[in-house]
């Protein structure tokens, strides 16, 4: 986003998007999706068995646990649920750890990880991740 910004802003003799901004509004949408796109990403782990012994993914009955086509959903289940819900989760845990200390000294921190500071009260800053 931040790259199309500066692309179209320069086209249109307009600033691009700060780099702040941009990561702070992209990680509020992830934020609000969160659930959802993990719930996604663990989809191909869902599997049950049938009576005659074979199992098919909960979600799409067609698709047999074990065969090529689960093996592909399987990686990319692996891929969201690593990069987007580990990941993500762990950025902002980290970010909330070291918010007091950043804070207080740093706009660009705050700038950055605004979606999850800017709805509590400064004694209770770490419910951003917990919520």
């Amino acid at each position: 986003l931040y790259l199309v910004s500066q692309s179209v802003g320069g086209m249109l003799s307009r600033p691009g998007w700060k780099k702040t901004w941009t990561f702070n509004a992209t990680c509020q949408v992830w934020q609000a999706l969160y659930i959802s796109i993990v719930l996604v990403g663990l989809l191909p782990f869902q599997c049950y068995t049938h009576p005659n012994g074979e199992s098919s993914l909960t979600k799409f009955p067609a698709v047999v646990c074990g065969t090529s086509q689960h093996a592909a959903l399987f990686v990319a289940g692996v891929l969201a649920t690593v990069v987007y819900g580990v990941g993500f989760f762990s950025m902002c845990v980290i970010a909330t750890l070291k918010a007091p200390a950043q804070s207080a000294t740093n706009d660009t921190f705050v700038r950055f990880f605004r979606f999850l500071l800017y709805r509590f009260r400064v004694d209770r800053w770490y419910w951003g991740t917990v919520l």
